[in-house]
């Protein structure tokens, strides 16, 4: 089978992304059936200033792509990345300071990861709205 990310790796099926997650509040489970996601788009900083989408080569479910942005979070927290959103975030500390508390992108996010509302446009779209 043809890896469905262009730049990103895949997660296993059936296997769950470790490091960042999520916290599902949609009241159901992340839809495994149907392959309708093209891409996603998602906030990379707390704020909602930065996203990133991740466009896949061939359409996955809903739960894949949810995935894949937890495994884009879940990369370790570099200078360059923190630099890039430094001022869309809930402390804005120096990178001296941040390098020692958070490991990873998705702690860049700290409260902002209820998982509220999903929505998939006609052409293959997921959006994400995140609370905190």
């Amino acid at each position: 089978m043809e890896n469905p990310f262009e730049q990103q790796p895949q997660v296993p099926p059936g296997q769950v992304s470790t490091g960042f997650q999520y916290d599902n509040c949609l009241d159901r489970e992340y839809c495994d059936k149907k392959h309708i996601v093209n891409n996603i788009t998602f906030f990379i900083s707390r704020y909602r200033e930065y996203s990133k989408t991740i466009t896949f080569k061939t359409p996955v479910t809903e739960k894949h792509a949810i995935l894949a942005a937890e495994q884009y979070l879940s990369k370790p927290l570099t200078k360059k990345y923190y630099e890039r959103i430094k001022e869309d975030t809930f402390h804005g500390q120096s990178w001296e300071d941040v390098k020692e508390i958070f490991t990873s992108r998705g702690d860049c996010l700290t409260s902002a990861v209820f998982l509220e509302e999903v929505t998939i446009s006609e052409a293959g779209h997921l959006t994400m709205f995140i609370g905190s």
